[in-house]
Formats: structure tokens, C-alpha cells, sequence
């Protein structure tokens, strides 16, 4: 099996999958909040830094927000930006309210906003030179190999 039929079968496998930047803090900070919240184990992770993703993102017609930060697959379905945020909290069935309460914002300003904290994510909470290490119990979780 070659490695496009290996990140092909990582996807297919996992229907959950969020990707993000592993270099941001508030990036790496909400990934770790959200192993914390997915008792049942339904979310991978994989990074935008990754080959997965940059196989995955040529594979797909589709126009990737500039600068974004999180990125969610579900089940054969791609969302991004506010909706990737609300869609990993819906599937993990936390914080049903507040997602519910967001959803009601048009997607035009809850973007607004996205795109303002991803635009400055780095000025106020700053870059890492490589991705956190990972507890040996915790990676099965991450899908890729990032990319040197």
C-alpha cells in the first residue's frame, strides 16, 4: 500500500476528523480541551502542517478559507471556520445550548468573528516551532505525520 492509499484508508476509517494548525497555542490549547471533553473517543486530529491534509485538501474541490485554523470532516462532509467549531461540539454533545444559541447568528457574522481571533491568534497567544508531544496513550487520537 503506497502512502496516498494509506492517508485515503486514514480518512475513510475515521469519520470524525478535525485538522489544525499545530504551530498556533490557542490551536493546540483547544485540541487538548477537546481530547478532555470526547469521552467516547468519536474525534482524530491531524494536523494542517500535515501530509494528510495536503493530500486531502488537493482531493477535494474546494476553497479553503485563508488563515483558518480549524478545519472539521464528519462523515463524508467538510466544515469550516465557525461551523467546523459548532459542528465538533455538536458531535461531541457538549454545549448543545450554546451551539444552538451561535447557530443563530448568521454564518456571515460568526465567520466575521472567526476570521478576526484566527487572524490574530498568533499575536495574542503566540507560535510554537513544532508540534506539543503527544502521551503515548493519547496517540492513536493524531492521524499524520507533519510534515518537517
Amino acid at each position: 500500500m503506497n502512502a496516498e492509499e494509506i492517508m485515503e484508508q486514514k480518512l475513510a476509517n475515521n469519520p470524525s476528523v478535525v485538522f489544525y494548525d499545530s504551530v498556533c497555542v490557542m490551536c493546540d490549547s483547544f485540541i487538548q480541551f477537546l481530547i478532555k471533553i470526547d469521552k467516547d473517543r468519536i474525534l482524530r486530529f491531524s494536523s494542517l502542517q500535515s501530509d494528510l491534509w495536503e493530500k486531502t485538501k488537493k482531493d477535494f474541490d474546494k476553497k479553503w478559507p485563508e488563515g483558518g485554523t480549524v478545519v472539521f470532516w464528519n462523515n463524508g462532509k467538510w466544515y469550516s471556520e465557525s461551523d467546523a467549531v459548532l459542528q465538533i461540539f455538536q458531535v461531541v454533545g457538549k454545549y448543545k445550548v450554546w451551539v444552538w444559541v451561535l447557530r443563530i447568528i448568521p454564518v456571515f457574522f460568526r465567520n466575521l468573528m472567526y476570521r478576526w481571533i484566527a487572524r490574530n491568534r498568533y499575536k495574542v497567544f503566540g507560535k510554537k516551532n513544532s508540534c506539543e508531544w503527544v502521551p503515548a496513550d493519547k496517540r492513536y487520537l493524531f492521524l499524520d505525520n507533519t510534515k518537517e
